[in-house]
């Protein structure tokens, strides 16, 4: 039996069998030979069970930046002379495939270089499926990054961790390149709660099992966080336990969600228990009021008497039916208030024409106001609308107003003045009354319930709730109310609701095309939006990752709309606030907060610190898109 190591015809075969491609490049004729594979790969015709083709023609299947290397010999004098590479060929199909190649060089007698001879092994499929492989851990890497997972593992024969840049920055820390030890690792985590990690790693050590559980981590700030993990087991052939692995993610929103939506439950039950409680006792009040207004006016058409003694019992019984008439008026007060509060109040909010409404008011009280000595004058602009309710509106203007006039003591040449203007599509009522500054005591009860009025003519005049309705009343309309001292003197009120016409929308004129900038440091959010924003042909979006670029790029692009994440990488929301203030090519942009910290005190401090709005996340797609169209009107 013949050895196939020795018989050529068989290492032909074996080379078949393993795709083995070969080539032989000769120097002097500049031909080169190819075995059949080699053919087969390139889709070259065979001659004799050979291929052969011309150096230069061979070159032109090879990918122009690989062309230099191919088949070229390892320098002369090397002891290992010979050369590996990967070479990118066309295959006949179309595209590009990957061969690794090694060459060797063939000397004379004389150290003149005769040939060079090359092995090859097609590996395009080895590289396709790297090239899938690294793509899909590329997008699972990016999914957890925007998810805000941290993952690590833990080799549990050598104790050593390793950890991705999430997990630092979990921590409030500066990714390293290397994880912390175990004893750095529980430092890291809240002094309460070591104990219970310790117990929980003692645990795992004895039973190997999976399983979660969440613990406060301490940034370096000394801000306090809420983290999770999640982990399990990575056996090996033997179904020994080698590694475990898991992950980590930021549970402390979700908590403070959890809290804040419990806080509000209580505090609307409290509210319903209080709205019904007085609407029951106002109810029942009516009862026995009634009584007393009608005996009032009873007696009072009984006594037609002209003597004294009949003239001054009329006088005692119209100051009963005065004082019945001021207790309807608080109790009518007390159930519309209960109403409004207790969002039991139907309110139909449309365009209402300022301009009239407001000459309305102003007649309905200028008895009123002259019998003060005060003119009453309006500055209003024709046209104007805001979003409101038009009864509601009415009678806030008339508590407003009449509050106002209560206030001043001014001669005619010093009116209370009423004017309205535009910022930013929202719409401003301000009404301005002559007179002394209220103390900052008064001012921080103002819109509390019997508000009380130092009045130089009347003394101390209790004013019942008509600032706290105005106030609520403002809200449920989708606006605020506020209230401050002028120039040290004389008191203004502002009132502030939605423009009904889209003034943002308006104001970039049809056609136009509206820039939007997005800061945010996660892909996945920007990914979202931009998916969000691309449905409309009118709108431009760009994305900055750091707060330092979103300013650059705000400078630069003037857009229409920034919307701002509160947390970025470099300086947070408020800085990037302040520095866009701080330009003049950005001091009037509308800038919205686009933030998972969705606190009311959040909330709250940033519309303080000069947002225009504050949108939460995650995003709601259909509010997103009411609140685009509002800014830039409806999609073309």
């Amino acid at each position: 039996m013949r050895s196939a190591a020795h018989d050529p015809l068989d290492l032909s075969r074996a080379l078949e069998l393993a795709g083995v491609v070969t080539f032989e490049h000769e120097l002097a004729s500049g031909l080169v030979r190819l075995n059949p594979q080699a053919a087969e790969l390139l889709g070259l015709p065979m001659v004799d069970a050979v291929a052969t083709v011309a150096m230069a023609d061979l070159q032109a299947w090879v990918h122009p930046d690989d062309a230099v290397n191919f088949l070229r010999p390892a320098p002369a004098g090397q002891s290992d002379r010979r050369l590996r590479v990967e070479t990118r060929f066309r295959l006949p199909g179309g595209g590009w495939g990957v061969l690794l190649t090694a060459t060797v060089a063939q000397y004379g007698d004389h150290g003149q270089h005769l040939s060079t001879l090359g092995v090859a092994l097609d590996i395009t499929e080895r590289r396709r499926t790297e090239l899938a492989l690294r793509h899909a851990h590329e997008q699972a890497a990016l999914a957890a990054r925007g998810a805000g997972l941290g993952t690590w593992g833990l080799d549990l024969g050598t104790g050593v961790a390793v950890w991705d840049e999430q997990m630092w920055r979990l921590r409030g820390l500066v990714p390293q390149l290397e994880a912390p030890s175990a004893e750095v690792r529980l430092s890291y985590v809240h002094p309460d709660d070591r104990d219970a990690i310790q117990h929980r790693v003692s645990l795992l050590q004895a039973h190997m099992t999976g399983g979660q559980h969440e613990f406060r981590v301490v940034w370096p700030d000394g801000q306090v966080r809420w983290l999770a993990s999640r982990w399990g087991l990575v056996r090996d052939a033997q179904g020994r336990v080698v590694k475990r692995i898991g992950v980590n993610w930021d549970t402390t929103d979700g908590r403070s969600a959890e809290a804040a939506r419990q806080e509000r439950e209580v505090a609307l039950g409290e509210s319903r228990a209080k709205t019904e409680f007085m609407a029951r006792m106002s109810h029942k009040l009516r009862t026995p009021l009634n009584a007393v207004l009608g005996f009032a006016q009873l007696l009072l058409a009984g006594e037609t008497g002209v003597d004294a003694a009949t003239l001054a019992k009329r006088r005692r019984l119209e100051h009963l039916r005065g004082a019945g008439q001021d207790l309807l008026r608080l109790i009518d007060e007390v159930l519309d208030l209960t109403q409004v509060e207790g969002g039991k109040a139907q309110l139909a909010c449309t365009a209402v024409a300022l301009q009239p409404m407001m000459d309305e008011v102003i007649t309905e009280l200028q008895t009123a106001a002259a019998r003060r000595g005060v003119v009453l004058r309006d500055a209003v602009p024709a046209g104007m609308a805001p979003l409101a309710d038009a009864t509601r509106l009415r009678q806030v203007l008339h508590n407003l107003l009449w509050r106002a006039l209560r206030h001043s003591h001014s001669p005619d040449d010093h009116p209370v003045e009423l004017s309205a203007s535009a910022r930013q599509g929202r719409r401003f009522i301000s009404i301005v009354a002559d007179g002394p500054g209220l103390p900052s005591r008064q001012m921080d009860l103002l819109f509390e319930p019997f508000d009380v009025l130092e009045d130089a003519d009347d003394g101390p005049t209790e004013l019942g709730m008509a600032l706290t309705m105005a106030k609520a009343l403002a809200e449920r309309m989708g606006g605020s109310l506020r209230a401050h001292n002028t120039g040290g003197k004389g008191l203004t009120f502002e009132l502030e609701l939605a423009d009904s016409h889209g003034h943002t929308a308006t104001a970039l004129g049809p056609g136009s095309r509206g820039t939007l900038l997005y800061i945010e440091d996660n892909p996945v959010n920007a990914l979202i939006v931009a998916e969000l924003v691309a449905r409309r042909s009118d709108l431009k979006l760009h994305v900055a990752t750091t707060g330092v670029e979103g300013v650059e790029l705000a400078i630069l692009h003037r857009p229409d709309l920034v919307l701002l994440d509160m947390q970025l990488p470099d300086i947070d929301g408020y800085e990037v606030l302040r520095r866009l203030r701080g330009q003049a090519a950005t001091a009037s942009t509308r800038v919205v907060a686009l933030s998972a910290n969705a606190m009311p005190q959040d909330i709250q401090r940033g519309m303080a610190a000069g947002l225009s709005d504050y949108w939460t996340k995650p995003l709601d797609f259909d509010a997103f898109t009411s609140s685009i169209e509002a800014i830039f009107g409806k999609a073309p």
